[in-house]
């Protein structure tokens, strides 16, 4: 009579020494614990730039559609052959920079063009050439990355942030006298000198 018949992978693998006897479904379902996602997302400015029009964050909040970061602080590496043998050690750029992309959505007010339009010129005017100071036209900025109960769980705090580009896109509009479309989508990079990171539920 056959023995056996309806052994299972299970039984076997439990007594043997495969490394990969972690591929099972209570291993891989980690607890049921969430997605990181890339719609839970805050940007508030812990201050504004003190010479420029601000609108508020409640408004800006309203009008971010999407925030894309960019920072600097690589891992490279240092290189030697001795004896023809390749050695190489893992250094840390000490850079702490970086830069962060804003797409925003305006209205018919224009609270983004003019925030956007005033940055530029305070940091340099088209009609006398005239310039603030520095300390007059940066900002410090806070990103904040949620779960789905809404509790942070990490943030960037951005030093230094001084607007690269954006102004100029909000007079280039598109008008036509086809089917309406929206004008007032606007694409502006800020450039910032520091930032600090920290991870907030391990």
């Amino acid at each position: 009579m056959p023995q056996n018949l309806f052994l299972r992978s299970t039984d076997l693998l439990a007594h043997s020494d495969d490394p990969l006897n972690y591929i099972n479904y209570q291993n891989l379902e980690q607890e049921h614990k969430e997605f990181m996602r890339s719609d839970l997302w805050d940007l508030e400015f812990l201050t504004s730039p003190r010479a420029v029009y601000f609108p508020g964050n409640p408004l800006i909040k309203a009008r971010l559609a999407s925030v894309s970061p960019s920072f600097t602080g690589e891992i490279t590496q240092l290189n030697a052959i001795v004896r023809q043998f390749y050695i190489h050690q893992a250094v840390r750029s000490q850079q702490s920079n970086g830069s962060m992309s804003l797409h925003f959505v305006d209205r018919e007010d224009q609270a983004i063009a003019a925030f956007l339009w005033d940055w530029q010129q305070k940091i340099g005017s088209l009609e006398d050439r005239y310039a603030f100071r520095k300390e007059d036209t940066i900002c410090t900025i806070k990103l904040t990355h949620f779960n789905v109960s809404r509790k942070p769980i990490a943030k960037w705090v951005c030093y230094g942030c001084q607007l690269a580009s954006g102004a100029i896109e909000t007079l280039n509009r598109q008008f036509s006298s086809d089917d309406a479309s929206i004008i007032g989508e606007w694409d502006a990079t800020i450039n910032f000198e520091h930032y600090d990171y920290e991870l907030l539920n391990l």
